[in-house]
């Protein structure tokens, strides 16, 4: 036997060769796994439907619709085509936004859509100081509500210094299929933590309610029959696709509309149950000058560069927090309102695009059901406002 076959040389080559083939098998079946199991997007109108369905549609057929609306949950919650257009009933409008939808999954949505909208298209897209100040640590800047493609992740980096944005590696991960097959065990995690919650020990039980203690619980103001009987009216009205039941500890605490154009509308039935929880958050502090962070800057005026290089008929309209943010200083909610006249508003004139805002000022903190999310009472007072703005920007026939 020759022995020289086990000189180091070779065991290092044989080494390199199986590693090489095992990666390759490795990668092909992740490939595989992932393009398989990844759901497919089907093109749906509802309000109830993801954001990427909901896109789909749009691309479908995107000249049934003279108006669009963009934005994050504010504009999903407070601002709904049908109640609008029972005041502008010229218009046929569609709402494509999402709860946790900001600046980095709203630009690669505008670039997929952008091209597709009609020239004459109003779209009209809500903004507010939140949107550039994304910086705490309790959540991810980047939610899965929208795919990011690679080469809009590789910009968001490098217009974050290098850095990858939070939650940027789980959206690429959950809509990629190339790498979806990698959230495969994290998914499957999540599902078991869930199945070990529901066998929670009795004691651990009263671990946590202690721990609750003070936070403000709902009331039976309307019993749980009551409130499906409510859920099953809600079902009937015209333009409704989904309607749900929202709950604290078994308490009914609203009603959740989805319209088939627009997004969530939520009626309180337990109105002090909210007002309590209010009390409970904590509020913005006043504008400290600061520069916003740079890569919400860059998104922002992408964003507007999409919309400005193929022409495209763009308001801007500026959003709030509720009332209750802003009561630290008399001056705050002044200092906020500053930035958006002095950073923001400039940017979007300077490329020939109206800025406008409604009367804010006649919002109160129980139009909102938390510190930024109209109720139905706020969408009654608000909607009018907004039919105002659309029927300035509308074509003179």
């Amino acid at each position: 036997m020759d022995h020289r076959w086990f000189h180091a040389t070779n065991v290092s080559a044989a080494v390199r060769i199986y590693c090489f083939w095992f990666l390759v098998i490795f990668l092909t079946s992740m490939l595989t796994v992932g393009f398989v199991s990844m759901p497919e997007v089907q093109p749906k109108l509802s309000g109830a439907a993801p954001l990427p369905s909901r896109v789909q549609h749009y691309l479908q057929d995107p000249h049934a619709y003279s108006v669009i609306f963009l934005g994050d949950s504010r504009t999903y919650c407070g601002i709904h085509p049908e109640l609008i257009e029972r005041y502008v009933n010229t218009i046929h409008g569609l709402n494509l936004s999402n709860f946790a939808h900001w600046l980095p999954t709203q630009y690669s949505m505008v670039r997929d859509i952008v091209e597709s909208i009609p020239n004459d298209t109003l779209v009209v897209w809500s903004i507010g100081h939140q949107n550039f100040f994304l910086n705490g640590a309790a959540f991810d800047i980047v939610q899965s509500t929208y795919p990011v493609s690679f080469a809009d992740a590789y910009k968001m980096v490098r217009w974050n210094g290098g850095v990858p944005l939070r939650g940027l590696s789980s959206n690429l991960i959950n809509f990629h299929g190339s790498l979806y097959a990698i959230g495969t065990l994290q998914r499957s995690r999540r599902r078991l933590e869930r199945a070990i919650r529901k066998g929670i020990s009795v004691a651990r039980a009263a671990e946590l309610e202690g721990a609750l203690a003070g936070v403000p619980t709902a009331r039976n103001v309307v019993s749980m029959a009551e409130a499906d009987q409510l859920r099953e009216a809600a079902l009937k009205e015209p333009d409704i696709v989904a309607a749900d039941i929202t709950n604290d500890q078994g308490a009914a605490t609203s009603i959740v509309r989805y319209f088939r154009r627009g997004g969530h509308h939520r009626t309180e039935l337990d109105q002090e149950f909210f007002r309590a929880k209010q009390r409970t958050m904590g509020g913005t502090g006043p504008y400290s000058g600061h520069e916003p962070e740079h890569v919400q800057l860059m998104l922002f005026d992408a964003i507007l560069d999409l919309f400005a290089e193929r022409r495209k008929r763009l308001v801007v309209n500026e959003l709030e927090e509720a009332p209750f943010n802003y009561s630290s200083t008399p001056e705050n909610r002044d200092s906020w309102r500053r930035f958006m006249r002095d950073r923001i508003q400039p940017r979007v004139e300077s490329r020939g695009f109206a800025y406008e805002r409604t009367d804010l000022d006649r919002l109160r903190d129980d139009d909102y059901f938390d510190y930024n999310h109209l109720n139905s009472r706020g969408v009654e007072k608000y909607t009018p406002m907004m039919a105002e703005i659309i029927r300035r920007h509308l074509p003179v026939r």
